[in-house]
């Protein structure tokens, strides 16, 4: 999962994607699309029917800018596939 979400364009570890299969480590809502791209399902799939919205922290502006980041390389990566 790890080497296809990188060829996704999203430098990611198996140590991370092991602490989301292991429920120790959020998941950010740009990363939820990419795993459904790489999966090659719906983001809605990944979701649990009922969530408690206020558990959630606000992004700090590091993570904002992350995911600037990752979302450029992501879109870099999805137009060179034919």
């Amino acid at each position: 999962m790890a080497a296809k979400c990188q060829l996704a364009g999203w430098d990611i570890s198996r140590a991370i994607i092991a602490g989301i299969e292991g429920k120790t480590r959020a998941v950010a809502d740009w990363e939820l699309l990419i795993l459904a791209r790489v999966l090659g399902i719906h983001a809605d799939e990944l979701l649990p029917e009922r969530v408690d919205w206020a558990a959630f922290p606000v992004p700090s502006e590091k993570t904002t800018e992350k995911r600037r980041r990752v979302l450029a390389r992501v879109r870099a990566a999805a137009k060179k596939k034919p």
